[in-house]
């Protein structure tokens, strides 16, 4: 990539720490990769831990962020500051980006502190219980813009009366592996799922999904929720099933790239019953599973099917929570003959790289933020509501 003259020197706030990676931190971390190819001037800070929804004042300027350099999309801390002294270092900079602006109140801080030739970009990433005060007391204003993550997630914010544009992205070009030319490929029923172990990524469902005659790797760190992860442990217990746990970056994409099948099992039912508002924002594993020439097969959820869609593989979607249904979807792609996959594989990685490349992904967060109104919602501040 190229700097891009487009693209003004931009500070980048995580409003969660980066310490732990999941699909948000993925992506505020590849964002920022992005961003220092378009404007190398650019600096990224987190928040060291996650805050509480709403303190006060004097408790939030208090509050510790670190400045972060990137190596090999892992985290290096550089320096650390309050709030304070954080707020008072946004002004040497043309632009200010948020990550997960919807997780506490000193995101309102960042807004207040942005001069009027500032602009402010506001991106959640999926944490949000700071949503409704936010609502509440959020004014637009012509330099602040939210570009949200999907289609799904900017329809979601204009619900909330939040106007938002929808600017994907979840690969760079040089990440995107030559396919393997299908007379040399040897379908081996291998399958895997990927995210951390929590109850929304919905793995007892793929385990249960698999045939006999597959074999499925699960990899990701586990979640916080012990029930789940007994279930999960249980689950596995096949023997063509195996649970991984985190591995590191190169050891994850050669897991991922030595499969032939990516199992996604999202969903907003979780094993207990319980209803959650949404499973997911995006669907990075997807496009991730796409740029290495492995086929994903997915569950409904509205940001997957977004996806699926565009890169033309609706027909790999299954009914959340179906396990029967995923089991005849792996069971047709297990007897498809070869050159299926090459064709399959070819047409939707063509429409990754005219939709989801992180090369241009800043270029089009700043050229879209005068056209954000097409999410544009009529409610009043009091018919507003976290959607």
């Amino acid at each position: 990539m190229t700097r891009s003259s487009t693209v003004p020197r931009t500070i980048l706030i995580s409003q969660l720490p980066l310490d732990v990676i999941g699909g948000g931190e993925l992506f505020t971390i590849r964002s920022f990769r992005s961003l220092l190819a378009a404007n190398p001037e650019s600096e990224l800070w987190y928040s060291t831990s996650q805050q509480p929804t709403i303190e006060t004042h004097v408790s939030r300027m208090k509050r510790k962020y670190v400045r972060a350099k990137i190596a090999d999309e892992k985290v290096i801390a550089v320096e650390s500051k309050p709030l304070r002294e954080l707020l008072n270092r946004t002004s040497a900079f043309d632009a200010i980006a948020v990550h997960q602006y919807l997780s506490c109140s000193t995101t309102i801080n960042f807004i207040s502190a942005a001069a009027p030739d500032q602009t402010v970009v506001l991106t959640s990433l999926g944490h949000e219980p700071f949503c409704k005060d936010f609502v509440r007391c959020f004014e637009p204003g012509r330099q602040v813009r939210v570009a949200e993550i999907s289609e799904f997630a900017a329809k979601r914010s204009g619900l909330r009366g939040i106007t938002a544009s929808a600017v994907s992205a979840s690969v760079f070009h040089e990440d995107i592996v030559p396919m393997r030319p299908s007379e040399k490929r040897q379908f081996g029923r291998q399958a895997i799922g990927l995210g951390r172990q929590m109850p929304h990524k919905g793995f007892e469902v793929t385990i249960d999904g698999i045939p006999e005659d597959w074999n499925l790797r699960i990899v990701g760190p586990p979640g916080g929720d012990r029930k789940y992860l007994k279930l999960l442990k249980r689950k596995a217990s096949r023997p063509n099933v195996e649970l991984l746990g985190c591995l590191g970056q190169q050891e994850r994409v050669a897991a991922l790239a030595n499969a032939d099948v990516l199992i996604a099992s999202s969903c907003r039912q979780l094993f207990d019953g319980r209803e959650i508002d949404h499973a997911e924002l995006f669907g990075l594993v997807i496009l991730e599973a796409l740029a290495v020439g492995v086929l994903p097969v997915v569950s409904d959820v509205p940001s997957f099917c977004e996806i699926m869609e565009k890169i033309g593989l609706n027909d790999l979607v299954y009914q959340q929570r179906d396990s029967a249904q995923l089991s005849e979807i792996l069971l047709t792609v297990g007897s498809r003959p070869e050159e299926y996959f090459g064709e399959r594989l070819q047409s939707a990685r063509d429409a990754l790289v005219s939709h989801y490349l992180w090369d241009n992904y800043w270029e089009r967060v700043f050229a879209g933020l005068g056209q954000s109104d097409r999410h544009r919602s009529d409610l009043t501040v009091k018919q507003r509501i976290c959607a």
